[in-house]
Parts: C-alpha cells; structure tokens; sequence
C-alpha cells in the first residue's frame, strides 16, 4: 500500500468496547483503565508485527457519568469502580494516558507513525471532559477524525452550516476543532461520514452528498478552511466500487498539497456565512435514536484508507480512528 502513497492504521475500541448510549451492555473498555502502559505496549507490538503505519482510538465510552453523562453506560462493572467519580477518573486517566503513551512508544520506533482519535460528535463539546483531554493531547496527535453521522448532526439535510434536522451545525464543531483544539489547524480535521448503516440517525451520506459537504467546508468564510484534513468514511465495504471515494478524492484533489505550496487552493467565491464562533450550543438531549451508527470507523478508512490530503506531522519532541482504512 505504501507504494500507491497509502498508510494503514490500526483502529482500537468501537462500538462493541462499549458505547455510551442507552441500552448498551458492552463494557471492555473498563478492563483497560489503569493498564495504559500495558495495553500501548500491546498495541505498538501489533503495529510492528503488521507493519502499520500507525493507531486511531475510537471511544465511544463514558468518561463524565457524574455529570454529562449521567444514567449512562450503566454496564460498567461496579466491583472496579464502586462509585461514579472512581469510574470517572480511571476513564479520564486512561484517555490522556494510553495517548501519550502511544505517542512516546511509536516514536521510539521512527519518525512516520501516526496517532489520532475518532470521536462521536456528541463528545465534542468544548466543555467535555474528553474534548478537554484531547486539547490537552494535541501536540501528540497528528489529526483528530470527528464522526458526524450519529444523529446529533444531520450534514445531508443541513449542510456545513445549518441546522433544524440536527441539533447542532457541523460548523460549531469543526469550527472549535480547527481554531481552538488545534490552533489555526484545519488541516488536522478529518471530515467523517457515514457511508451505508447510519440510516437509524439519518447520516447516511452518498458521494455526490459529500462532496457537496467538503465544499461547503471549503467555502466557509471566504476559504477559512480551504486547506483541511479531508474525509473518512465508514464502512469501506459500502464503497467496493469506489462510487464513494472516486468522487470524493477528486474534490480533495484540488487543494492536495496546500500545506507545502506545491497545488495552491483555488480561491473560495465570498460567502455571508457569519463567522465562526469558538463555542457550540449546550450539549443537546440525546435524540431518540436507537445508539449512534453501526460502529465509528474501525476497519475503515483512515486518513491511510480515507481520501485525505496528508498533513504534515509538526516537528514535536513527545511521542498522538479512525482513521481506518
């Protein structure tokens, strides 16, 4: 794959680890917390026995049950964490723990691999404990992979900016991720659709209907965003013909190399689009669909597999879904 300009990442967690919506039952990720450097070890060895090029986590988890996450993840095992602020804490501490930890170990091997996250949309409020985390984390990832297809944000019906089927506009988050997560870094943002199976959420997402999306992004606020991350999509076996990708890629294709100068982007048509804010609206009520999609990005496209124009890693001296390929 590395001679067709591709990497392939590892996805870790998913849906089956354990989600955070009503009704789940699965718990493995609370067999993970306080073994950061155990499992990282795990991990790192399987990059290198695969020869990989790098690791996307994808938690879907609680990590706020004493606060916005109230009620949820209810399977999580009470004999390790007899109260809620002891299951909140471990979840927090293994956040920022396997992060750096996979950081550090990958790059003790070399220069080239790559760590990110592929978290729902619903976790990204910038007042959340996990968006805080990922700040907190930012110089050791190398982008973030942002799901927008589990309900909370409708990019079909609503477009980059709007809102009304969704609760909230992609725009408020991609906004807080570009400007404030990673400080002026659009092009650590990795736009996430959901390909086939978010039909529960209505997120389903053709290719012509993304396009139209990356687009938009581009646009916004006369070509504030022109030079980003580009695009993953789950489920790579939703898209075997390439009538999905082959659209897309093409979209990204005219901004490919805007960090390095080599394909300067095509300057965006003005827009009355308000500027963006660095806040988003309070964290909506969960909507009544039955839990986010099939699974984030697992197996899928990462920026290895994802049409994405690839950024390059800041030169950091620490060691980070999604995304997939």
């Amino acid at each position: 794959w590395r001679g067709q300009g591709k990497k392939v990442v590892l996805s870790f967690g998913g849906a089956g680890m354990g989600g955070s919506w009503p009704g789940d039952s699965n718990n493995c990720w609370d067999y993970c917390f306080g073994k950061e450097g155990k499992v990282s070890t795990q991990l790192v060895s399987i990059v290198q026995k695969q020869n990989l090029d790098g690791i996307d986590l994808d938690y879907e988890y609680c990590y706020d049950t004493e606060g916005t996450q109230s009620g949820m993840c209810t399977a999580k095992d009470t004999s390790l964490f007899p109260t809620k602020a002891s299951f909140d804490t471990a979840a927090q501490n293994f956040l920022t723990g396997i992060t750096s930890n996979l950081r550090q170990k990958m790059d003790a091997l070399g220069d080239n691999y790559e760590l990110t996250h592929a978290p729902m949309d619903s976790d990204l409020d910038p007042t959340s404990m996990y968006y805080q985390i990922l700040k907190d984390q930012n110089e050791n990832l190398n982008y973030l992979m942002p799901q927008f297809y589990n309900g909370y944000i409708k990019v079909v019906s609503d477009g980059f900016t709007g809102t009304g089927a969704g609760a909230y506009s992609a725009e408020s988050v991609y906004s807080n991720l570009a400007i404030d997560l990673f400080p002026n870094r659009p092009d650590k943002v990795v736009f996430g659709f959901c390909v086939n199976g978010c039909g529960g959420t209505g997120s389903n997402a053709n290719g012509l209907q993304a396009v139209s999306v990356l687009q938009q992004v581009k646009e916004f606020d006369q070509g504030q965003y022109s030079c980003n991350g580009g695009a993953f999509f789950w489920v790579a076996s939703a898209d075997a013909s390439g009538s999905w990708s082959d659209p897309v890629a093409a979209e990204l294709a005219l901004t490919a190399g805007c960090l390095d100068g080599t394909t300067p982007p095509t300057p965006s048509p003005q827009t009355t689009t308000p500027n963006p804010t660095t806040s988003i609206a309070p964290r909506p009520t969960r909507p009544s669909t039955s839990q986010p999609t099939d699974s984030p990005p697992t197996t899928t496209t990462s920026p290895s597999s994802s049409v994405i124009p690839q950024p390059t890693r800041p030169n950091t001296s620490q060691p980070t879904d999604s995304p997939p390929m």
